[in-house]
Order: structure tokens, then C-alpha cells, then sequence
């Protein structure tokens, strides 16, 4: 069996367009509808199946019609015909066999739900490993309060002298002409002691 479980295009539960074709086949044609999972079902059309899913007021299929030729609010025919039944949550069940073709396809938990798409990753915070102490979160406000306090009794030429040399350079590709003419007495001290 071939099983397309990307669905990628949503249309509205509520007020979707079908055209006269669409509805015809869908009435016309049958296919089989099991429950994956709450708001997961599975459409089987002879070897192919695909999934679908209604959720948030939204419903999609994995088929090629939803996922390239269907427009804005259009829906194809198995969606026409899936939202045609009665009471959907009433269907039988999946069996194992088919749940095991889910997971291979990345489908996972209890119950199934679809993979997580990357697109949907990216947006997440990374959060600091909180068991490595190199990645844990730095209180830097103290540290700064006290090197600005510290600063507040040191003339400019003093606060150059002090900053480390990649805190100098910094400040010097900003345009600092004090740390401009810091960084090349430091260049040319080391030439010196070389």
C-alpha cells in the first residue's frame, strides 16, 4: 500500500469549496475512513492512502489534488466525502499493520500525531544545557554594574590601558581613536619584546 501522510495545505471545516466534478466523484466513488488518532484520520482508496486531518476548524488531506491543485478554500474529493459522514470520531480504528507504516513514516507517541516539520522547529528558543556548567546562564547584570562603577573613577586613557585585547579591538573596529592608538602601541610593544 502506498501511504502519503504530508499534508501541507489546510481549507476551512466550515464553508470550503468544492466543484461540481469533485462532489460528483466523491459521491460516486468509495473509500474507506479509520481514526488514527483525535483529529487524525485515515482516507484508503484502493492501494493508496492518505491522511487527513481536522483540527482548529481546519481540515487537510495528504493526497496530490489538496497538496498542488487545489486552490485558497477548494478541497478534494476525499475530503468532500470525509466530511459527508455522519459522525467521524465514530469510525473503527486503524489497524497495526497500518499503524506500523505511520510510524516508519515518522508518525510517533500515544496516540499518533504527525511529525514535528522542521519549519515549525526553528522557531522554538534553543535553551542552555542546564547539566553542562559552560552552557549555563551567566548573571551578567551584576558584573556590569560593578566594571560601570568601577569605570565612573578612571579617566578614558585609564579604561583603555585596562581592556583586554580582544575587547580593545572591538572598540577599535567601532572607530575609538584612543583604542586604535592603544592596539598599535600594544602591536608595537610585542614587536619589541620579540
Amino acid at each position: 500500500m502506498k501511504l502519503k501522510t504530508e499534508m501541507t495545505r489546510f481549507a476551512p471545516r466550515d464553508g470550503y469549496i468544492c466543484d461540481v466534478e469533485k462532489e460528483r466523484k466523491a459521491t460516486s466513488e468509495v473509500y474507506g475512513y479509520f481514526l488514527i488518532s483525535p483529529g487524525y484520520f485515515l482516507c484508503v482508496n484502493g492501494e493508496k492512502a492518505y491522511t487527513i486531518s481536522e483540527y482548529r476548524q481546519m481540515i487537510s488531506c495528504a493526497c496530490a489534488d489538496m497538496t498542488f491543485r487545489c486552490k485558497g478554500s477548494e478541497v478534494c474529493k476525499h475530503l468532500i466525502q470525509f466530511m459527508m459522514l455522519k459522525n467521524p470520531h465514530d469510525l473503527p480504528e486503524i489497524s497495526e499493520d497500518m499503524a506500523q507504516l505511520l510510524i516508519a513514516s515518522g508518525w510517533s507517541g500515544t496516540p499518533l500525531t504527525p511529525p514535528d516539520r522542521p519549519e515549525n522547529r526553528r522557531h522554538r528558543p534553543r535553551l542552555p544545557n542546564i547539566h553542562d556548567p559552560a552552557r549555563k546562564p551567566v548573571p551578567q547584570a551584576t558584573t556590569r554594574a560593578e566594571k560601570r562603577k568601577r569605570y565612573e573613577s578612571m579617566t578614558p586613557a585609564q579604561i583603555i590601558a585596562e581592556m583586554d585585547d580582544k575587547e580593545l579591538e572591538r572598540n577599535a573596529h567601532k572607530g575609538a581613536p584612543m583604542a586604535i592608538a592603544e592596539m598599535s602601541r600594544r602591536e608595537a610593544e610585542r614587536k619589541v619584546s620579540t
